[in-house]
């Protein structure tokens, strides 16, 4: 294997071909260090490792030929390029050919989403926004929240996490930006309320159909909707009690 990859550089082929020759040729090497019969997982089917066999074992050798789909589009010729690579590359393309046909297809599918919306519209001087994820990607940083009719923002319906590699690069941020959409919890995990712009308009309110009271609370966490409005209390640095 290692002398087909040599064999390969020594050519001028795109890297697309050489890439993809490259990921049988890692595959085939990994494969090739376990014992013979040694189950192992690819992606979530089963297979078993063989050993790598020598070209006077491969049946039908006339007949490992690599095709240009599976080269990159890049034909190349017989001399550059191993019998066992071959055969593998074969064997590998039946086992994916095989995982295909266990994936099941469907036409579509229709979502049904939860939401919870905050409608600030005209009642609060500007605040700003800051939409961060558990990650710690921002999404949206610093965009000013004008007052006006119809403007909202809408939250997930279930808590979430800051994870603990964002709370660590965050640094000033959680005390600053951050502060009114994340915060320390008592058992010291990190909450962090995913928040958004929406429309609060006519469209939007026939889609939703909005309640003032929690319809179900497996679907609306009572969590979620308690972090969500101290959120909104902590931006627009509404009074406690009067949200």
């Amino acid at each position: 294997v290692r002398r087909t990859v040599r064999t390969l550089l020594s050519h001028k082929f795109n890297k697309s071909c050489l890439a993809h020759v490259r990921r049988c040729c890692r595959r085939i090497m990994s494969y090739s260090r376990l014992e013979e019969g040694t189950p192992l997982t690819r992606g979530a089917v089963a297979v078993t490792a063989h050993w790598l066999p020598g070209e006077d074992a491969i049946p039908n050798k006339d007949s490992c030929v690599l095709e240009g789909w599976q080269t990159g589009d890049q034909y190349l010729p017989r001399v550059a390029y191993n019998t066992c690579v071959a055969y593998w590359v074969q064997v590998l393309q039946k086992e994916d050919d095989e995982d295909a046909t266990k994936i099941e297809r469907f036409i579509g599918f229709t979502e049904t989403a939860y939401r919870l919306l905050f409608a600030y519209e005209d009642n609060f001087a500007e605040a700003p926004l800051w939409t961060v994820d558990p990650s710690g990607k921002i999404a949206i940083a610093n965009e000013p929240l004008v007052p006006k009719r119809d403007a909202g923002l809408v939250a997930y319906a279930y808590p979430q996490n800051l994870e603990q590699h964002a709370v660590e690069n965050a640094g000033h941020a959680l005390d600053g930006a951050w502060k009114p959409f994340c915060w320390k919890r008592d058992e010291n995990t990190w909450c962090v309320v995913q928040t958004w712009p929406s429309v609060y308009n006519d469209s939007w309110k026939e889609a939703f159909k909005p309640e003032d009271a929690n319809p179900d609370t497996e679907k609306f966490k009572p969590q979620a909707v308690n972090e969500f409005s101290q959120a909104m209390c902590r931006l627009f640095e509404i009074p406690p009690g009067k949200f």
